[in-house]
């Protein structure tokens, strides 16, 4: 092969690595997904903070269905 047919390969080589990383950096698909995980995630920590809450008034509510429903 030819140094101009050398140097001719090589520029082609860079341009395609040049617009693919162009293409890289535009590309958000990536961050959406981890804002979607990071949504998930708060929505779950608040989901147990109020069932934790709310945890003791349910056993109790439980437990008065269950001797209620025991004495019938």
């Amino acid at each position: 092969m030819s140094l101009p047919d050398r140097v001719h390969k090589t520029a082609l080589i860079r341009r395609h690595d040049m617009k693919f990383l162009a293409k890289l950096r535009r590309n958000e698909e990536g961050a959406t997904a981890i804002e979607y995980g990071l949504i998930a995630a708060l929505i779950a920590v608040a989901a147990i903070a109020a069932m934790q809450g709310m945890g003791s008034q349910l056993t109790s509510t439980f437990e008065k269905t269950s001797s209620a429903m025991a004495n019938a």
